[in-house]
């Protein structure tokens, strides 16, 4: 039996398979725009980091004979820091980088668990849709649209890869995947409860010889 999902206004309701019903909050879209802002000063602190390393480099060794390989290697870093920085993040931070964290936000999968390396990276490869028309500075013009007119507040990249971004609770709650495994558990242990009780309660009435409800008391003093 596959996962039913609900949306009720910024909220979302998951019911599992075992009859667990999972709320979270979904991330507005001003959230998740900060949170992309940061993200985005990060990467360029990055970029410009490797280009003054390239041209330090190129500068001190003028003459070195692999200055070629070195603007290729600058490149696929560059490449790598642009499209790698939240497909990683997102992969080791269970759904998180530093942008997201600092808003306090994460991206799931549809049915409530943490995302993985394919979903990191397939939601990521399509942002470069969600961030046209290109622009020097991302507008997200296509993300935003996206994100309004979907109830479940997604955009691109969340529709293909099959991912929703959400809220953290402000309270401090166990990992999203011992509260799935803990739930698969309880489930289950409820389905055993019946016959269990059932078995108990009928050995502990064998046990009884007079009812529970004879009286002690001695007929005189009636």
């Amino acid at each position: 039996m596959a996962e039913q999902v609900y949306t009720f206004d910024d909220e979302l309701v998951i019911a599992t398979p075992e009859h667990v019903e999972l709320y979270f909050v979904l991330a507005s879209i001003g959230s998740r725009f900060l949170a992309a802002f940061i993200d985005h000063i990060i990467q360029v602190i990055a970029l410009v980091a490797v280009s003054l390393s390239a041209y330090v480099l190129d500068w001190k060794f003028p003459h070195w004979s692999f200055n070629k390989w070195l603007a290729a290697a600058s490149i696929l870093l560059s490449f790598g820091i642009y499209i790698g920085y939240f497909a990683l993040f997102e992969t080791f931070w269970s759904g998180q980088t530093p942008g997201k964290r600092w808003m306090k936000l994460r991206v799931i999968r549809d049915d409530g668990r943490p995302i993985g390396f394919f979903e990191a990276l397939v939601r990521n490869l399509i942002r470069i849709l969600d961030m046209m028309p290109p622009s020097v500075v991302p507008s997200y013009a296509v993300g935003v649209m996206t994100i309004i007119l979907s109830p479940e507040s997604k955009r691109v990249g969340d529709y293909v890869a099959g991912t929703v971004v959400v809220k953290e609770r402000s309270t401090e709650a166990p990992p999203l995947k011992e509260i799935i495994e803990l739930s698969e558990t309880e489930a289950r242990y409820l389905r055993k409860i019946p016959e269990r009780t059932f078995k108990s309660n009928l050995r502990l009435l064998s046990k009884r010889k007079s009812p529970p409800w004879k009286c002690s008391c001695d007929d005189d003093t009636i």
